[in-house]
């Protein structure tokens, strides 16, 4: 409120020598003069007042200048022509250099926080990646090793008493080593899914093998979705698990079935087993009073997080008589419910029988590689920077539009448009576009637009405002300026140690700014044949961690990738480190050989 009343102060003083000159004389070249002294602060003066106040109170403002203005001419005995047409005037002029002040810094603050939510994006990614690995490696690796070990023991066992079944139990134990390595590249490559009609048939195998009586009731496994079952397939793999390591069990009961819940119809997987430890504390193995809760180890909070995608909820407790009992529940959505119609209501159930040995180890059919989604993180960013800069102010479709919401409309396009512009354009497939993340680049840029506008402006404007218009460019040009040598004083404003280049194969890679040219002379040599440019969610993401770079490069469609000494790695999520990026891009070639099939899998070690 100082600086508006500063302003109005400095404004009046204007006028009053604006009428001191006109009262000095007849002749009309002064009263023109003494009208363009007073114009001059009522169109350029409500910049500064945009900036801090409200833009009701900007408005009136104008509103009160123009007003006084229209008094002044008509002191001045002006013609009313003139004086409804220089009104006019300077109330259009004064809002539009209210809301250019208000829009620049505004504009300003919008591409500092659209580069910061780019960095924190990609780091995201990265996250994301990493989190998914370590879930599925402990859930893939837990039960194996689990089992390894036991039959492992058995047959030293064996063994020792000269039994020939030793030799069967060793055989055994070479063929889940294999499975553990396959499951592994698919995790890696991100293809892993759990079929939980193989994974039920395992934990009964794995259980009977332990000494453990399993029964299993799965009477509507058959009309599961594919994503709920994938989902109840890790519950399985984890639940198994958990019985050989904390339980002492002899029974275990697996129950699948549709229930009815409070809120609708769920999928509800209940495992059971009496082999809980007696004890004070509430551990993983359930060991506690009845009822207590259970101790969560990274195993059930990885459930947790998966099941959280699809709105399932994970109870793990220990009941009366050394029960332990872990539920899942997973609602069932109306889709299902109505492809289900014909289905029983009641829940179907099986005989409680004693699994036996399958034939042959099932393997889940190989289907091809969905794109994965988002994670919800990422996409939390992704609509900070595209969807958060559309002028969404929050508020509900009824609420009356202002000029805050205006300014956000206006400035959040130019802005979203200036950030995906190199993505269009980098989209044919045929050439390398080498677009710097700098902010200061962009500021330059917005700013040299606002300059070059503002020149044409001033070639529209009567000849007797030039002088005042010129002094408005002079500020803009410092303002420009100043916005540039601040975010290069300051490091933490820009990402001024990256660059990203943007091709139509590759996507996007982030690199230290030192290995720009030898990038471009590497991905410039590449032949491009059995390629296709990248589509959908693929997208190739580095993050610099000490002194090494660590690239999560997604391929779609996939294709063959040569990474030198580092081996050929065929069809989908690429991950290596490096010492250096120059070394990454030297090795990095792609392949002249035909784009692999979808279900290939390279076995080369």
């Amino acid at each position: 409120m100082r600086l508006v009343a500063a302003h109005m102060a400095l404004s009046g003083l204007v006028v009053v020598v604006a009428v001191t000159l006109a009262r000095a004389g007849t002749d009309p070249a002064q009263r023109s003069m003494a009208v363009a002294v007073a114009l001059g602060p009522v169109i350029f003066g409500p910049m500064a007042p945009a900036l801090v106040a409200r833009p009701g109170r900007v408005a009136q403002l104008v509103l009160s200048f123009s007003v006084a203005l229209v008094l002044l001419m008509s002191v001045l005995s002006l013609p009313w022509q003139q004086t409804v047409v220089l009104g006019m005037a300077s109330l259009g002029g004064g809002l539009l250099m209210a809301f250019s002040s208000r829009f620049s810094v505004w504009l300003l603050a919008v591409v500092l926080e659209l580069e910061s939510a780019r960095v924190t994006q990609a780091r995201l990614a990265v996250a994301e990646e990493r989190l998914r690995i370590g879930r599925d490696l402990h859930d893939v690796m837990g039960r194996n090793l689990t089992v390894i070990a036991l039959k492992g023991e058995l047959a030293v066992q064996l063994a020792r008493r000269g039994s020939p079944a030793a030799v069967a139990q060793m055989v055994e134990v070479q063929r889940i080593a294999r499975d553990s390595h396959r499951e592994i590249r698919e995790v890696v490559r991100g293809y892993r899914v759990a079929d939980l009609h193989a994974e039920l048939i395992g934990a009964g195998e794995v259980l009977r093998a332990a000494g453990i009586d399993c029964g299993i009731k799965d009477g509507c496994v058959d009309v599961l979705p594919e994503a709920t079952a994938a989902q109840l397939g890790w519950v399985i793999r984890e639940g198994t698990t958990n019985v050989l390591r904390h339980a002492d069990a002899d029974r275990c009961t697996i129950r699948l079935r549709q229930v009815a819940a409070a809120g609708g119809r769920v999928w509800e997987l209940v495992m059971e087993n009496n082999g809980a430890r007696p004890g004070q504390g509430a551990g993983q193995d359930g060991s506690g009073p009845a009822g207590s809760a259970v101790r969560e180890g990274s195993g059930l909070a990885g459930l947790r997080e998966r099941l959280a995608g699809q709105g399932g909820v994970l109870r793990a407790e220990r009941q009366p008589r050394g029960v332990f009992r872990l539920t899942v529940r997973i609602p069932v959505t109306p889709t299902e419910t109505a492809g289900a119609s014909a289905a029983p209501a009641t829940p179907v159930e099986a005989s409680v029988t004693p699994v036996a040995s399958p034939p042959a180890p099932v393997e889940a059919p190989a289907t091809s590689p969905a794109v994965e989604a988002r994670p919800a993180p990422v996409a939390a960013a992704r609509a900070t920077v595209t969807e958060g800069t559309t002028g969404t102010t929050g508020s509900g479709a009824s609420s009356r539009p202002s000029g805050a919401g205006l300014l956000r409309v206006l400035g959040g396009s130019l802005a979203s448009w200036v950030a995906r512009r190199p993505l269009r354009e980098a989209g044919n497939g045929k050439h390398l576009l080498a677009h710097s993340s700098d902010t200061r680049q962009m500021i330059t840029v917005l700013a040299v637009l606002e300059i070059v506008a503002a020149f044409l402006v001033s070639l529209m404007i009567p000849p007797v405002l030039r002088p005042y218009h010129a002094v408005f460019e002079v500020l803009l040009v410092l303002t420009a300026l100043g916005a540039v040598a601040a975010t290069a004083r300051h490091p933490h404003l820009v990402s001024d140690a990256q660059v990203v280049l943007r091709t139509g194969l590759l996507g996007e890679l982030v690199l230290p700014r030192g290995a720009v040219r030898s990038a471009s002379r590497v991905l410039r040599t590449v032949p491009g044949r059995g390629l296709r440019p990248v589509a959908g969610d693929a997208r190739a993401v580095a993050c610099s961690v000490g002194g090494t770079v660590d690239v999560c490069l997604r391929l779609d469609p996939p294709v063959a990738v040569d990474l030198g000494e580092s081996g050929v790695v065929a069809a989908g999520t690429v991950y290596t480190s490096v010492d250096s990026p120059e070394a990454f891009l030297r090795a990095l070639r792609m392949s002249d050989v035909p784009r692999p099939a979808p279900h290939a899998v390279d076995e080369r070690p």
